[in-house]
This record gives structure tokens, C-alpha cells and sequence, in this order.
């Protein structure tokens, strides 16, 4: 079995969440930039991240995971409304 192979297995069997903090997110991934992740923390209560970000004193610290969870939960909301639009016939 490859490294590959046994890294997949192995954070499938993990029950770890991920955390980082803005800077150490922007630096891992490409998307969001480190201003859209800011305004994503700003307007957390309206935009549907409030779960994915926690604080430690001034340290914003982002949960990894359920940050990816939200992005594609409101994709799937909005695949969903958009062919409900699609469907609707109007005499």
C-alpha cells in the first residue's frame, strides 16, 4: 500500500477535527483569500458560517472541516433553488 493510500485511510478513521487560524488557512489553501476570510468571520451571523469559526481571546481560529462543510451545504441549497426557479411554469 502507497503513502498515499494509508494517509486517505487514516484521516477516515480519525474523529480530529482541523483548526487554524485565518493566516495558517490562507497559507494552506489557495481560496478564500485572507480578506474574504475576514469578512467571512465579520459577517458570520448572516452568512451561515457562524459554526465553522471560534475564538480565543483576539485569535480567530477557523474549524477546517465544518468550514468546507457549510461552503458545499449552501452550494447544494443553491443548485436546488436555481432548478426549482427552472422548473416553474407560468400560464
Amino acid at each position: 500500500m502507497d503513502k498515499l493510500t494509508e494517509d486517505v485511510q487514516y484521516r477516515h478513521m480519525t474523529t480530529e477535527r482541523r483548526y487554524l487560524t485565518i493566516t495558517q488557512f490562507c497559507a494552506y489553501y489557495p481560496w478564500p483569500t485572507y480578506a474574504g476570510m475576514r469578512f467571512r468571520f465579520r459577517e458570520r451571523q448572516t452568512n451561515g458560517y457562524e459554526s465553522a469559526f471560534l475564538r480565543d481571546g483576539k485569535r480567530i481560529i477557523i474549524d477546517v472541516d465544518r468550514f468546507w462543510e457549510i461552503l458545499r451545504e449552501k452550494q447544494n441549497k443553491e443548485k436546488i433553488a436555481s432548478c426549482n426557479k427552472e422548473n416553474v411554469y407560468v400560464d
